[in-house]
């Protein structure tokens, strides 16, 4: 028993007492404690790390400024015709009011790029928007009309605009007048011509209006002296016809009371009225003179040369056919002097010896086949010279020779018209003269060739 008590006393005396006080470790106030990791069989001795101080507080952070909302657009001031009404056209200036715009300039992003004029949502680089006023008549006319009453409190910029379809000589590709283009055209296909207009950067949606529809103008994609221009070539166009009618203006110059028309002096006409009229309508949608092409210069050129070489011709050929009609006259009337010369004809000397005389043979054998010529010429000159042609129906005239339908006169007929159209739907597309390749220039060259190639077996008209 005694044992067992000395072994319960070691024991107690060993095992530590949760309950003791003098069992707890002791503790610091600044730091908890930490339990001792026991190294791990083979592995190297790690130092403790003493303890960290506490690092001093940083400096709060202020908080960012709130990026501004995207300007929007009020309305807009027709500056050149003075007036809030919608009506605009090329040339004109627009002041456009846009709330907002001087805080969203705030921003350094913002301010570093121009801002751009936008028509029916397309962007148009080369209108730059600069800052200006409304002078006092404008703010006047603003109130009295009451067409562009802003927020309260907003913040209201303005700037101006010039509706210019300019010549860039920098824009290398054309994109600036094809969004020009892009723009009359839209105009034109819309209700009233009307367009939306904006401001915005390049590359990005142009500013919203405040949904009021005081930013809309009414484009008149033509100017004041447009039905001057029209009448103009109304005029043109009628001209030619009527000349070509009533006189030889598109006619064979062949001596005729009424002659046939010339194939080649309809495809003179044709690209004549043709090039003027696109010259005119490119000048009244650009404000432009100078937008010319080296395609224009070339069609001129080719029917140009085809019907001077066709009218060189068919003269040609009907000289040629006067020459030779006095040519025979000529032979004829050097036989009858040779043959019948009361001064000594080969005629004359032969009825003038007597009955068996040995020279009679010999002037027999002289005068014989010179009498047989003559004969010959006298029938050919007894033959009148072909008439000259007259006028029979237009299309047939123009598509016909002394054999009826010729297909060298077909064909160059359908390949005008054809390039005719391109032309004029390649002009309406880009306002501007379009430049054809090589190849198609060569397609109507060749048909000219041909149809001057046909021309020389040709009886002239």
């Amino acid at each position: 028993m005694y044992r067992c008590l000395l072994v319960v006393g070691v024991l107690s005396l060993v095992s530590p007492n949760p309950a003791s006080p003098q069992a707890a470790p002791p503790s610091t106030p600044s730091q908890p404690p930490q339990t001792v990791t026991p190294p791990q069989a083979g592995a190297p001795t790690q130092t403790a790390t003493p303890p960290q101080t506490t690092k001093p507080s940083q400096t709060a952070t202020p908080p960012q400024t709130a990026t501004p909302p995207d300007p929007t657009v009020l309305c807009v001031f027709n500056a050149t015709k003075r007036s809030w009404a919608e009506a605009a056209e090329l040339k004109d200036a627009l002041k456009i009011q846009i709330a907002g715009l001087r805080a969203w300039r705030g921003v350094e992003k913002n301010s570093r790029t121009p801002l751009h004029l936008f028509l029916g949502g397309m962007p148009l680089q080369n209108v730059v928007a600069v800052p200006s006023e409304l002078d006092a008549d404008e703010r006047k006319q603003a109130a009295g009309a009451n067409t562009c009453d802003s927020p309260a409190g907003a913040d209201v910029s303005t700037v101006l605009v010039t509706l210019d379809f300019h010549n860039d000589t920098s824009d290398k590709e054309g994109l600036v007048r094809k969004a020009w283009v892009r723009v009359i055209q839209t105009a034109h296909e819309a209700d009233r011509h009307r367009l939306d207009v904006s401001v915005g950067q390049a590359g990005q949606p142009p500013f919203a209006s405040d949904g009021k529809g005081r930013n809309v103008i009414e484009l008149d994609v033509y100017p004041w002296y447009t039905g001057v221009v029209v009448v103009f070539l109304g005029l043109v166009i009628g001209g030619v016809i009527y000349l070509g009618y009533a006189s030889n203006l598109l006619r064979d110059s062949n001596g005729a009371a009424n002659p046939p028309y010339s194939l080649a002096k309809h495809q003179m006409a044709v690209w004549f009225v043709v090039v003027v009229g696109v010259y005119l309508y490119i000048w009244l949608v650009t404000g432009l003179f100078a937008w010319t092409s080296t395609t224009a210069l070339a069609l001129i050129g080719i029917s140009g040369a085809t019907g001077l070489v066709a009218v060189t011709m068919d003269a040609s050929k009907r000289n040629e056919a006067v020459k030779a009609r006095l040519a025979l006259a000529a032979e004829r009337d050097a036989l009858i002097r040779e043959l019948d010369d009361p001064a000594g004809g080969l005629r004359t000397q032969l009825h003038a010896l007597p009955a068996g005389s040995p020279e009679a043979p010999q002037l027999l054998a002289q005068v014989t086949p010179k009498a047989t010529r003559l004969h010959e010429l006298n029938a050919m000159l007894h033959v009148p010279p072909p008439a000259a042609s007259n006028n029979e129906q237009w299309i047939k005239d123009l598509l016909s020779d002394e054999n009826g339908i010729s297909f060298h006169r077909l064909q160059i007929a359908i390949w005008t018209f054809v390039l005719v159209m391109v032309f004029i739907k390649a002009v309406y597309d880009e306002a501007l003269m379009p430049e054809f390749d090589a190849t198609l220039l060569g397609l109507l060259g060749i048909s000219s060739g041909t149809y001057l190639g046909f021309k020389f077996p040709e009886k002239p008209a």
